[in-house]
């Protein structure tokens, strides 16, 4: 009996660990995602932006 307990206990360690790790797994993933989308927010942003200059700078509009 003893040693079904300590194997019952041993799993339930386990498991724990095992849920802990998953859940810091999720955060880093979540902040990467957050990261990307930054990120990304910034290129199209930048990239619209020398678009509007490119225009204006074709149309004689920059000074």
């Amino acid at each position: 009996m003893a040693n079904h307990n300590q194997q019952s206990t041993s799993q339930n360690v386990a498991n724990t660990i095992k849920n802990g790790a998953d859940v810091v797994f999720d955060a880093a993933q979540n902040t990467l995602q957050a990261t990307e989308n930054i990120a990304m927010k910034a290129v199209d942003e930048t990239a619209q932006a020398v678009s509007k200059t490119a225009d204006s700078v074709k149309n004689g509009e920059a000074k």
